[in-house]
């Protein structure tokens, strides 16, 4: 079952919600609960995408599916004659018109994958990150350094751990200095609409960071890595 990294995954999601719920409470001391909600609706909406067809996931994840309905999440399943299986996750490619849609009218995105804690403490922080992007027009995708609660529950998942923190790591200093920065898929705020505009539908390889990069080089897009992580975090890889 995928219940247990997609219920704990979603739960650091809507630690960003509950983050949200605090700073109107502040702002709008009168407020009800029910205009606190709508404050934050405005804010805030969790979407996800599921690899398969709601028919199948509720068969075979059926825990999974009955906790989404719960948390009111928007789901995007993929259509039931969906052929198109490059890769192993082309599914985000099939599916990336309708979260488009789904987030028409808000300013960021922010990805995550379903092995990534939000904790409290840093849920806080991504509402003021947000003026990262108000203050640099110019910026298009703010990355954050992966947290992954399961990477000590056996050898395969502490491997992936280093594989995917390492991107943090030399892997984008690299990128850098060769002029092919690029976004990792996940744990980052993106721009809507440098999403409309940038990011295309390729399937999603094992390097679709470079293709990623590749897309930029055809629309002109010059990345650039302005900012990075304290030494102090970077010294384990």
């Amino acid at each position: 079952s995928r219940l247990q990294t997609v219920w704990w995954t979603s739960e650091g999601v809507l630690n960003i919600r509950k983050a949200y719920e605090e700073k109107a409470r502040e702002l709008f001391p009168d407020a009800n609960d029910s205009e606190i909600q709508e404050i934050v609706d405005q804010k805030f909406k969790y979407v996800v995408i599921v690899n398969g067809n709601e028919e199948d996931y509720k068969e075979q994840q059926n825990d999974a599916y009955e906790f989404f309905q719960k948390i009111r999440a928007q789901v995007f399943y993929n259509p039931p004659n969906a052929t198109t299986q490059i890769g192993a996750g082309s599914y985000k490619a099939q599916l990336i018109k309708e979260v488009r849609a789904a987030v028409t009218g808000y300013d960021l995105a922010f990805f995550v994958d379903a092995d990534t804690e939000v904790r409290p403490e840093d849920a806080r922080k991504l509402l003021n990150s947000g003026m990262l992007f108000r203050e640099n027009p110019r910026l298009g995708i703010l990355q954050y350094r992966t947290y992954l609660f399961n990477a000590r529950y056996n050898r395969y998942t502490q491997q992936v751990e280093w594989a995917i923190g390492s991107f943090w790591g030399p892997d984008l200093r690299a990128r850098n200095h060769m002029g092919t920065p690029s976004f990792h898929g996940q744990n980052a705020d993106l721009r809507t609409e440098y999403l409309f505009r940038f990011e295309g539908a390729q399937p999603d390889f094992v390097s679709e960071e470079f293709l990623v990069a590749m897309a930029f080089e055809q629309t002109r897009t010059k990345g650039n890595v302005v900012q990075e992580a304290p030494r102090s975090l970077l010294k384990r890889f």
